[in-house]
């Protein structure tokens, strides 16, 4: 039987990822000048310390925010109950990738910054290295993009289509719709301060975002602490 109380601290739990993931992205990444690309994930001349803690804070706190996503999905099991615990798993399986990506970039940044130092044949090489670790990259990128896109998608659908606990209008706060939003404000160059610092935390953020309000929602609906969201024996086996 899962509780009120239960969800409302995994959602807290969550919250406390987030944050983490969000200062592993901005102390790994965050450019003043805001020369982001996928080829320079950071300033070539970023300290190490930033590339050390944020890779390692990112590494512990990403795999973390999968609390997040298990109070979504048991949240709205009760609706397809053998659909939301498949994206639990599908979600669970791309945040591993998630992290083991996110390590890579300690790899790539120190590479850059050899190469940077670099002349003549070892230059090359090392900027050959790094393409290689850009390609590595690419798959995982890819399918954690294509799962968070088909997650969300198909949470909003539900919320909308459905009477779930969470009302209408978080559907416009979906991290993969927040995440588009930070992209193109980030890309188009608007706002440039915005820009640079909403811009490395493209995933973290919204997930933040998302995370609080969902645990806000589900902390003010009125109910004892004992009181369970699925009361019928089909919907209360774990996700």
């Amino acid at each position: 039987m899962v509780t009120r109380k239960r969800f409302r601290w995994m959602g807290v739990f969550s919250i406390l990822a987030a944050i983490g993931a969000v200062v592993a992205d901005l102390i790994l990444q965050y450019d003043p000048q805001g020369n982001y690309s996928l080829t320079t994930p950071a300033p070539v001349t970023i300290a190490f310390w930033r590339v050390f803690v944020g890779s390692l804070l990112g590494v512990f706190c990403i795999p973390l925010t999968l609390t997040g996503y298990w109070v979504v999905c048991a949240v709205l099991r009760e609706t397809a109950p053998r659909l939301f615990r498949m994206l639990f798993w599908v979600m669970a399986y791309s945040l591993v990738l998630g992290t083991v990506l996110h390590s890579t970039f300690l790899a790539v940044i120190l590479l850059e910054q050899a190469a940077h130092d670099a002349t003549g044949a070892a230059q090359v090489s090392l900027l050959h290295l790094q393409n290689t670790l850009l390609v590595f990259r690419l798959p995982l990128a890819v399918f954690f993009g294509i799962s968070y896109l088909i997650m969300w998608s198909i949470v909003v659908v539900t919320v909308l289509r459905t009477t779930t606990p969470y009302p209408k209008w978080i559907v416009l706060f979906v991290p993969a719709l927040l995440s588009l939003v930070i992209a193109g404000v980030g890309r188009s160059h608007a706002v440039p301060v915005l820009g640079n610092v909403l811009y490395p935390a493209v995933l973290s953020l919204p997930h933040l975002v998302f995370f609080l309000l969902s645990t806000m929602v589900l902390w003010r609906r009125p109910a004892s602490e004992r009181e369970v969201i699925h009361p019928h024996p089909a919907a209360d086996r774990a996700v």
